[in-house]
């Protein structure tokens, strides 16, 4: 009785020891979703029917919702007190399951909310809305970009992540651990520098008529692009006089931009990649006020879209897959 009853417990056991060392399924919710010249937009279907086009950015501020949207939705806003002002919001959509997307995670000062911007100057070209960083925050996301094609993971399985394409994300947080801002920043090396960036999928230059037909290469005007500071750009241009220079290229503060032949990024190199100048307070004297250290600039889809990505905002890493 007692060899009887010592076989079964033993075979009990080893099915539980089995069962804790194997790893939980992986699975990807694939979510709708359009790439134009390496940006991001999602697309959702409201309960009511309603498609939206919203754009999404990882470097990018609070969740809005257009007021023409809006307007168009015919949904009820309401007022939240910010210091002496008042500014408007909506509740986050629902949507059609099968066409929907995932909340952004309950953070101030909208929480789920949505900012409605009563400037039209913020609004975005062909679409709907904007998600930022409480977004993507708090999940796990696979952006491919030669697949074009989003998706939400519930979990990565270890055994698939290979070190050599594995990048720390670098995040602000508080005395207590917990990620403030939500700001990821990862590394890469370009002519011999390791540069710190800002993950940012919403990086965008909008290119001037001569710029655009000066690189004539097919591609819209409004574009993903990449974002180094001016000092840096300046030695790159001084080091390097055959890497291709567009001067007064960018519509928004006539910048130049540059094609960095080689960038080495999760263990791959790729290139050609244009970065798009920008003033070095915009990012040592800003940006690098919300991110975990000092950022050189952004890497966004002019860099991405060589790549699919593992984003894990709870595990603090990204893999690249090329």
């Amino acid at each position: 009785m007692f060899i009887k009853s010592f076989k079964i417990s033993l075979f009990i056991l080893t099915l539980l020891l089995i069962g804790c060392s194997q790893e939980p399924a992986q699975t990807t919710k694939k979510i709708p979703a359009q790439f134009k010249a390496d940006r991001i937009f999602v697309q959702p279907v409201t309960d009511s029917g309603f498609k939206l086009t919203l754009y999404t950015d990882t470097g990018g501020g609070a969740n809005m919702l257009f007021k023409s949207t809006v307007e168009k939705l015919g949904l009820k806003t309401e007022s939240l007190r910010m210091g002496k002002n008042a500014v408007l919001m909506v509740p986050f959509p629902k949507f059609k399951p099968g066409n929907s997307i995932p909340a952004p995670l309950n953070k101030p000062p909208f929480g789920k909310n949505m900012y409605v911007p009563g400037n039209s100057n913020v609004e975005i070209k062909n679409a709907d809305g904007f998600l930022g960083r409480t977004w993507f925050a708090g999940k796990i996301w696979e952006l491919d970009y030669p697949g074009k094609s989003v998706g939400v993971m519930d979990s990565v399985k270890l055994s698939d992540i290979n070190k050599n394409h594995m990048l720390h994300l670098g995040f602000q947080k508080d005395k207590s651990g917990n990620k403030t801002t939500f700001f990821p920043r990862l590394t890469a090396e370009i002519d011999g520098d390791t540069l710190n960036f800002l993950f940012d999928t919403g990086a965008l230059v909008s290119l001037k008529d001569s710029a655009y037909n000066s690189l004539n290469d097919g591609l819209p005007q409004e574009r993903g692009t990449s974002f180094i500071v001016k000092s840096i750009f300046d030695k790159w241009k001084k080091n390097h006089p055959d890497w291709k220079v567009v001067e007064n290229a960018d519509k928004v503060l006539n910048m130049p931009i540059i094609e960095v032949p080689k960038v080495s990024v999760g263990g791959y190199n790729v290139g050609p990649v244009w970065f798009t100048m920008r003033p070095d307070n915009n990012f040592y004297n800003f940006m690098s006020r919300w991110t975990d250290t000092p950022v050189d600039g952004a890497l966004g889809g002019s860099t991405f879209h060589y790549f699919k990505i593992i984003l894990n905002y709870p595990g603090e890493y990204a893999i690249f897959t090329k």
